[in-house]
């Protein structure tokens, strides 16, 4: 499901590898209780935020029930405290970071196949996602203005594995990147400035529960079209906003930037067609008499290009 309006301070298609170099035309391979807290001193600040995410992420783990997510949660808070021995508040890169690489590491022991993973601690990672703006990553609207392509799109990768890939896109003012879908996919993402114009849309045809979330991609031949339903269109920015789209909802959409603008992608699991999960560009018409209904179809877009910039935020190590 696609969400906005997590604004704080103030899709996208990418695997790195042959196939998506030839896909997208790359040039190259590839507050934690601020208000409660904010009298306090260094020490204070982080044992007071500690304690009031401590309670809120078991409590969330707890609900759902499993052993699996209130020990991961149970760890992540640990290495936290640790931290804080130190006298090192973590930034907000550095906290996602550590809850990815134990969603990767437990992501390693199972078989990334067509079926969405859903992530063990999803409400902390978007609770910390929350937080992020473009000093965080190192970026700028300058980096944004500079692009190189001839589409005005740069892409930055951070990391790229079976369960998931860390990106972040650069559209100068005026770039579009293409209606595209994320099959059986999940993006987590956060604009880090500028204002983008989204558009995204439904499958209409009903999707079995036991059918998977490639069913409407196989349910009739790309030559033909494929129906859909606009759900949103809207203009997110220009302050740090978070969002979030699923396998079957607001799967498909359509970025345009307004002003030079960037934003950070989480895509789980990542782009591979061995799984059938091939990135595929539409154009989209209006069905006459239709409230809202579309007929899309497959091409393949001539005029839309990406050059790879050097990524400068911390490492995913």
């Amino acid at each position: 499901m696609l969400t906005f309006g997590r604004s704080a301070r103030g899709s996208a298609p990418l695997p790195i590898n042959a196939k998506f170099a030839r896909n997208w035309q790359l040039s190259r391979p590839s507050p934690w209780c601020h208000a409660a807290i904010g009298g306090l001193g260094h020490e204070s600040r982080h044992r007071s935020a500690l304690a009031a995410v401590s309670t809120a992420t078991l409590a969330f783990a707890a609900g759902r029930g499993g052993r699996r997510s209130r020990g991961s949660a149970q760890r992540w808070l640990a290495s936290l405290s640790s931290s804080s021995k130190g006298g090192e508040d973590l930034g907000p890169v550095s906290a996602l970071w550590q809850l990815l690489r134990q969603e990767r590491d437990e992501m390693a022991g199972a078989r990334v196949g067509a079926q969405c993973p859903e992530f063990s601690n999803l409400q902390s990672i978007l609770e910390v996602m929350d937080r992020l703006g473009p000093e965080d990553f190192r970026v700028s609207e300058k980096d944004a203005a500079t692009s190189r392509s001839r589409s005005g799109v740069s892409y930055q990768e951070v990391y790229s594995g079976p369960g998931m890939t860390l990106a972040i896109f650069l559209l100068r003012a005026g770039a579009r990147i293409p209606l595209h879908d994320h099959p059986g996919m999940s993006v987590y993402g956060r604009l880090l400035f500028g204002r983008m114009r989204v558009r995204s849309f439904d499958a209409q045809s009903p999707i079995e529960r036991d059918s998977g979330p490639l069913a409407w991609f196989a349910q009739s031949p790309a030559s033909s079209g494929r129906k859909a339903v606009l759900q949103d269109d809207r203009v997110i920015g220009p302050l740090s906003t978070s969002y979030s789209l699923g396998p079957t909802e607001k799967n498909l959409h359509e970025l345009e930037a307004i002003d030079h603008c960037a934003f950070f992608d989480i895509l789980t699991p990542s782009y591979d067609g061995s799984q059938g999960r091939d990135c595929s560009y539409f154009q989209s018409q209006l069905i006459a008499g239709s409230e809202g209904g579309f007929l899309l179809k497959q091409f393949l877009p001539q005029d839309f290009d990406m050059d790879f910039q050097q990524y400068r935020g911390p490492p995913f190590v």
